[in-house]
């Protein structure tokens, strides 16, 4: 139907900047599919896209990653999805211009699991730098399935935030909520214990939080 009404037509909407998805009955997969390709085909000035359901949001990253729709996107609001760092890296690498990203925070990811970090942030440094020069602003939604308190969400936040700090230049703080900022600052400074006069440790004394 989107295309018999010519929703899609090449450059259709060409002053707009900003695009807002609600929730829908549509599924995931199409709804990302449908924003992912407008905002590619119909409307080449958009900057900002807000997507209000989570698992729509996740889709459209999908969606994003594999078709290079998104590329001149600048700031992405998907407050209601869940990334782990491989879903952000990917990301920044299939939006080269994005600056801002919403969302929540779900840890490194499963292929991580068994590295430590150091050796993860001289691999990410070696292999990703510069990842992404646009990128300077993540605020990390609380996801509201766990704990207020919750100590390893401060934790993934941390390692998170760390390494993204490795791989783009610009980024040097996440906005997180103000019950994350204590547990967070503590993993940083125990990060940086460990080895004081390292390379990335003026960085990561950089990423903490004022409380």
């Amino acid at each position: 139907m989107l295309e018999q009404y010519a929703v899609f037509a090449p450059h259709k909407f060409k002053q707009l900047r900003h695009i807002a998805v609600a929730e829908t009955t549509y599924k995931d997969s199409h709804m990302a599919s449908a924003v992912a390709q407008f905002v590619h085909r119909a409307s080449p000035t958009a900057r900002t896209v807000n997507i209000m359901d989570g698992k729509s949001g996740e889709k459209l990253l999908c969606a994003a990653v594999h078709s290079h729709h998104l590329t001149r996107l600048q700031v992405l609001y998907i407050k209601h999805s869940q990334l782990t760092l491989t879903d952000i890296t990917a990301v920044l690498t299939a939006m080269p211009q994005l600056s801002e990203l919403y969302c929540m925070c779900t840890g490194l990811g499963d292929e991580y699991a068994s590295v430590s970090f150091m050796q993860l942030a001289e691999y990410m440094h070696q292999n990703f730098y510069p990842l992404n020069i646009a990128f300077s602003v993540w605020e990390i939604v609380h996801n509201y399935n766990t704990p207020i308190a919750n100590i390893e969400a401060a934790k993934d936040m941390a390692l998170c935030t760390m390494l993204l700090s490795v791989v783009c230049p610009n980024f040097m703080r996440a906005r997180i909520g103000a019950q994350h900022k204590r547990p967070y600052n503590s993993f940083i400074k125990k990060t940086v214990a460990l080895n004081p006069i390292g390379r990335f440790a003026k960085k990561f004394k950089g990423l903490l939080q004022p409380l």
